[in-house]
């Protein structure tokens, strides 16, 4: 018979054999809040674009869209949110790119948006392309879908000062 081998079994030990340090707590050098897309650029979303309606996108046609609206919008993605947002100018110096309320916005406007069934935002943010042209459309976060294209600045009028 074969003789039976004694087997021990070395211990091992369960504590490692370097110790480290906890990594070094690093401090934040700009302090956001992360929920906010005010620091990342826009995207728009095409698929509310109201094609029909007198703001409607059909009315633009390919020159327009290529020499007016497109190289804007490329010149927004390259900015913030709140880089649009702080831009000012036009005679008043108020803030070209703003929400707007629905009740400020003209009657057809907010018939429209019913139309739409869309009644039940509060608020459409425009942005400025030149001085009467705007687009309009439906801030969420970071994407804005786009709406309508105001030619003359009529889905919300300035209000006339001194008048």
């Amino acid at each position: 018979m074969a003789a039976k081998k004694n087997k021990s079994r070395k211990q091992v030990s369960k504590t490692p054999k370097a110790q480290f340090d906890a990594l070094p707590v690093k401090d934040v050098r700009q302090k956001m809040d992360a929920s906010s897309y005010e620091w990342e650029s826009p995207v728009w979303q095409v698929g509310a674009i109201d094609s029909d309606g007198e703001w409607g996108w059909q009315r633009i046609g390919r020159i327009r869209w290529e020499s007016e609206i497109l190289p804007k919008l490329r010149n927004f993605e390259t900015m913030t949110w709140s880089e649009i947002e702080r831009q000012s100018g036009g005679k008043t110096r108020g803030t070209n790119h703003h929400p707007i309320p629905v009740s400020d916005l003209i009657p057809e406007a907010q018939r429209r948006l019913q139309e739409l069934q869309l009644d039940d935002i509060d608020e459409l943010f425009s942005l400025r392309l030149t001085g009467k042209a705007r687009i309009f459309g439906i801030r969420r976060g970071r994407a804005m879908k786009i709406l309508w294209f105001d030619f003359d600045h009529r889905i919300c009028p300035s209000k006339k000062r001194r008048t």
